[in-house]
């Protein structure tokens, strides 16, 4: 059983209801922050906790929504579809299914939230729960959302305090599912029973009570002659859980042992070589001991060695982000231990809080191991994002007054189109999920130069949070799938431009084809040949690639395309021709010199031609070079089709 759907009115930051689906196993939520993240997480913690015993999460005044115009919503609905019931569920949520179709695995709850100020003026909230198509839940059966639990990690939690012993502690509740017999339970507390009466039997037990009798019967003199005794209080399973805590084992390398255990041990064998002497201590180098294999033939020595070798000490000596692994282990342990026939969905916000990169990766492997219960992540993780499945991130962005809802699964890619989205989508690229709008461009030339032509122009990427994304090649199609919005609600509305070359010139049948020998050495074109090539640019056709990727240039996709390439376009401005001269005289000498004298009477075609052929090989050079010249004040006449693309995702 998992959740499958959740619909959101006029709740917090949702106004117009919002349509949110999920997945078994991992499901990540995604978005800038106040997009409602945290909203969707006590969405869902709102409704399943109706039915909890001893409840503390409550809808409040503040929880309803606020509109555009200052007004406070007083209704607001939740509602929670379910799928994938076995038979025993669907008997126990009986008013949460369709009864008259045998064969639906669904069930959905429906919570209305009514807000209003009782006689006194305080605020109220009112809860109508329902079931299936909306049908009353007799408060005589509503025990039965009981079996509707989840487990929840808020974002700013307390991994320390969370471990301390208490009856409500990680380890208690998973105490709880292991000894889950009277038996286990009580072979727990005959344990604990028989330290107690070596407690009682203490001398300082004895002396205390004593010296309360003494003081006893200094006051009430032969009058009424009572003693006291001491006594544990009556345990149960619960008292013994709230002792429980987590400790650290530290495997030692060498430990300080006393004269006696030295003897002890010699009386076995010969340690002398293992043996160092220190100020008068004794140092037992355990590790050569192991290495040579001391002790595992002998159990006494081998018990030794294990009680001296493990050192506990208390968790508050750990990091944040160590405590933070530890926390959320021993939660996944009652998470995993859940009867199969309970619904447990585990709620964590910000997973990612302290830890370092590879250990998110380790702990993103282990979410992953079981893909039949259902985990809801909240993330602002670029690293985490990076490794999950598209059709496992659910996105959500801030347009103007209103949360629009990107659930990936939702696109219809072609066969292989979502394995290369999520090959490329590496922790720069996932930037993009919280970004207002994108530029996609070919590689590192327009990554480079492109943001610092939006400063030159006064459209300062950074400002408008607009990421570039650098694809390193021209797959640039899976991704414009997921914007396109007009026939899918469900993907993403975020304004991008995809800045590309059309690459004229490359298509067999056309008989403006340029090929690859053409064009293979600058020093041996000969001048005819530069025209030929130039001639064959200006009256080429673009390449199919260009043609297809221009198709979705639409709704909020702009698909700008480079006259043949990008360094091809920065050279038809004739106003660039100094600046990049000055380029091509340090990148390539020889080619500067054979063109130096004649350049000025090029026609802009013939000296973009011969400037493309001329840096085609040195491409990343050039534009760390220009991007110098830029930064340090030169005069730059920028594409109009860049500036287009940069104005569009800045509108």
């Amino acid at each position: 059983m998992y959740i499958e759907k959740i619909e959101i009115e006029n709740f917090r930051i949702f106004g117009n209801k919002v349509e949110i689906l999920f997945q078994k196993g991992l499901n990540m939520l995604i978005g800038e922050n106040s997009s409602g993240k945290t909203a969707i997480i006590d969405a869902i913690r709102l409704v399943l906790s109706i039915g909890t015993y001893k409840r503390n999460f409550y809808m409040d005044e503040n929880d309803f929504h606020i509109n555009e115009y200052g007004e406070r919503m007083l209704s607001s609905n939740i509602s929670i579809y379910f799928d994938d019931l076995n038979d025993t569920q669907k008997s126990e949520l009986m008013y949460l299914i369709n009864i008259n179709d045998q064969n639906s695995n669904k069930a959905e709850i429906h919570v209305n939230f009514s807000g209003y100020y009782n006689s006194k003026g305080n605020f109220r909230v009112r809860e109508d729960v329902t079931g299936f198509n909306e049908q009353m839940i007799p408060d005589t059966d509503k025990a039965c959302l009981q079996k509707l639990t989840y487990i929840y990690m808020p974002a700013l939690r307390d991994a320390e305090n969370d471990m301390k012993p208490s009856k409500y502690s990680q380890l208690s509740k998973l105490l709880l599912k292991y000894a889950n017999t009277d038996e286990k339970k009580e072979k727990l507390i005959e344990i604990i029973k028989v330290m107690n009466k070596s407690i009682l039997k203490n001398e300082t037990i004895f002396n205390i009570k004593d010296t309360i009798n003494k003081r006893l019967r200094s006051m009430e003199k032969e009058i009424l002659s009572q003693e006291i005794d001491i006594d544990i209080s009556e345990l149960n399973i619960n008292d013994i859980g709230a002792i429980l805590r987590i400790a650290n084992t530290k495997k030692l390398n060498k430990i300080i042992i006393t004269e006696e255990d030295k003897n002890k041990l010699e009386e076995k064998m010969d340690i002398s070589k293992y043996i160092e002497l220190n100020e008068d201590k004794f140092i037992l180098k355990i590790n050569e001991m192991k290495k040579d294999g001391i002790g595992v033939d002998d159990l006494d020595i081998k018990d030794f060695l294990e009680n001296k070798n493990n050192v506990n000490f208390l968790i508050k000596q750990n990091g944040l982000g160590y405590n933070n692994i530890l926390s959320m282990a021993t939660e996944l342990s009652n998470f995993k231990e859940t009867d199969k026939n309970d619904f447990l969905v585990m709620l964590i916000e910000e997973p990612e809080a302290h830890l370092h990169p590879q250990l998110l990766y380790l702990l993103d492997d282990f979410l992953k191991e079981d893909e039949n219960n259902q985990i809801i992540l909240t993330s602002h993780s670029p690293t985490l994002i990076s490794r999950f499945k598209l059709d496992k991130l659910i996105i959500l962005q801030k347009d103007n007054e209103n949360i629009k809802v990107a659930n990936l699964s939702k696109i219809n890619f072609e066969k292989g189109e979502q394995e290369i989205l999520e090959r490329y989508l590496d922790v720069t690229k996932s930037q993009m999920f919280f970004s207002k709008g994108i530029i996609f461009v070919e590689g590192i030339t327009e990554a480079l130069l492109v943001n610092e032509f939006s400063k030159k122009i006064g459209k300062d990427l950074d400002k408008y949070s607009i990421e570039i994304v650098n694809m390193n090649g021209v797959d640039f199609e899976p991704f414009a799938k997921l914007f396109q919005i007009e026939n899918n609600k469900n993907l993403l509305s975020i304004k991008c431009s995809i800045i590309t070359d059309d690459d004229r010139c490359t298509n067999n049948n056309d008989d403006n084809s340029i090929s690859a020998d053409e064009i293979k050495s600058f020093t041996k074109i000969n001048e005819s040949a530069f025209e030929e090539i130039s001639n064959k640019i200006k009256n080429g056709n673009i390449s199919y690639r260009a043609q297809k990727l221009k198709t979705y240039n639409k709704n909020n996709i702009k698909v700008v395309l480079a006259k043949k390439t990008f360094e091809y376009e920065l050279a038809m401005i004739s106003e660039n021709r100094e600046i990049l001269m000055s380029i091509l005289k340090d990148v390539h000498l020889q080619i500067y010199n054979s063109i130096k004298d004649e350049y000025s009477k090029y026609s802009d075609e013939l000296f973009a031609t011969k400037f493309w052929i001329a840096i085609k090989d040195s491409k990343y050079e050039f534009s760390c070079k220009l991007l110098e010249e830029i930064i340090s004040g030169k005069s730059f006449t920028i594409p109009n089709y860049i500036i287009e693309a940069i104005n569009y995702v800045t509108e």
